[in-house]
Parts: structure tokens; C-alpha cells; sequence
């Protein structure tokens, strides 16, 4: 008899990351996610994967004062030359 359940995954992913929302920013995730159809970690890790992606372009971050979630936003500044 073989095995049940799920095949092991090449990839180990053994972290976990909590952070802490208001209602309204947990909703407007939610919304978003299901309106793309997608889970809130898919939205979420696409959101970092687009940040990873953004600094990979070799524009550089200046900071914000303020943000609607209540952490520091940075901001694309680009070169001017």
C-alpha cells in the first residue's frame, strides 16, 4: 500500500509571519484578493515579490512620514540626471 496524503514539497517553507490590521485595511485585502480570485497570501507575497522587483530595477527608496496601514511607506524616487 503506498503512501497517503500530500507529497512532500521541494521547497520547505517552515516561517511564519503575522502582522496586525485594522478592519478596514483586512477588508480591503480581502476584497482585493477575491476580487483577483486569489488567496490573501497569493496577494500579499505578490505584493513582495513586486517590491523585490522594484528595487531589483535599481531605483532607489526614500521615505515617507505617513501610510494607510499605519507602518512607513517608501516611495519610488527616480534618477534625474
Amino acid at each position: 500500500m503506498g503512501k497517503k496524503g500530500r507529497p512532500k514539497s521541494d521547497v520547505v517553507r517552515e516561517r511564519i509571519v503575522t502582522i496586525r490590521m485594522s478592519e478596514e485595511e483586512y477588508h480591503a485585502l480581502k476584497e482585493y484578493s477575491d476580487k483577483h480570485q486569489q488567496t490573501i497570501t497569493r496577494t500579499i507575497k505578490t505584493g513582495i515579490d513586486l517590491l523585490y522587483k522594484i528595487g531589483a530595477q535599481g531605483d532607489f527608496l526614500e521615505e515617507k512620514p505617513s501610510a494607510p496601514c499605519g507602518i512607513r511607506e517608501k516611495s519610488v524616487k527616480s534618477e534625474q540626471i
